[in-house]
């Protein structure tokens, strides 16, 4: 994988029962990739080769998220949480032609890895499976696997202030907007996945595993009843959905 990019995931210790999962399959599928975990305490169950940053509890969602964007050195970084697990191997040589665009069109602040609208298309310039994402979709920003330009990540969360984590989607957008922070989104044709989001066949992962705060075995039976298996997962103790 390109040295310039970094993989993150936000995190806390509250769901740590999750981090064997994403961290295992991050090491399988992506072993040379520079990893970094910002959670609220450094944790035994983190592998030794992840960069813990830890953050204060005491700071909202975004100023938890800046921190840690702080220090990261790479240009590059491909956002997560930590229940988006791969299921499968990604399109790493694909994944590094897309870092190669971002660094020929400057205008170009992410790439999402996910298609997450029902809208309809728009083509970016003559790249194949690369389309605009719609400042009117009020999408700019959303917390899937997106490859990002670092400090272009940092000012999101730096310039959007929210009391709760769930507020930030909406306000993020606007805050692209005013800033002028445009991106795209790949999408090969996958099949459609819920009401809202696809497959990827890029960077195929589970969109997402927990869902209000219990495992998603609904949406993704096969994936998950996988991963529970190799990673022993008692599912029951979180519950299902």
């Amino acid at each position: 994988m390109n040295r310039d990019i970094s993989l993150l995931m936000y995190s806390h210790s509250s769901y740590s029962d999750v981090w064997s999962m994403f961290t295992g399959q991050t090491d399988k599928y992506l072993p040379d990739i520079t990893k970094y975990a910002f959670v609220d305490a450094k944790q035994e169950l983190l592998p030794e080769d992840w960069n813990v940053i830890t953050y204060e509890e005491s700071l909202s969602y975004n100023r938890r998220m800046a921190y840690g964007l702080r220090h990261i050195s790479t240009k590059y970084c491909i956002l997560h949480h930590e229940d988006m697990p791969l299921y499968s191997a990604p399109q790493i040589e694909k994944m590094e032609e897309l870092v190669d665009i971002m660094e020929q069109e400057q205008d170009v602040s992410f790439i999402r890895l996910i298609k997450n609208t029902i809208s309809g298309e728009s083509p970016f310039k003559s790249y194949e499976n690369l389309f605009r994402v719609s400042e009117h979709s009020n999408l700019l920003f959303v917390v899937q696997p997106t490859i990002w330009k670092t400090e272009k990540l940092f000012e999101v969360y730096y310039k959007t202030e929210v009391s709760h984590i769930r507020e930030f989607e909406n306000e993020s957008h606007w805050t692209c907007l005013a800033h002028g922070i445009e991106g795209l989104y790949y999408y090969d044709g996958a099949a459609q996945k819920g009401i809202y989001h696809f497959d990827s066949n890029i960077y195929p992962y589970v969109a997402t595993a927990i869902v209000k705060g219990q495992w998603n075995l609904s949406g993704y039976p096969d994936e998950l009843g996988e991963l529970g298996k190799t990673y022993n997962i008692d599912f029951s103790k979180r519950g299902t959905v």
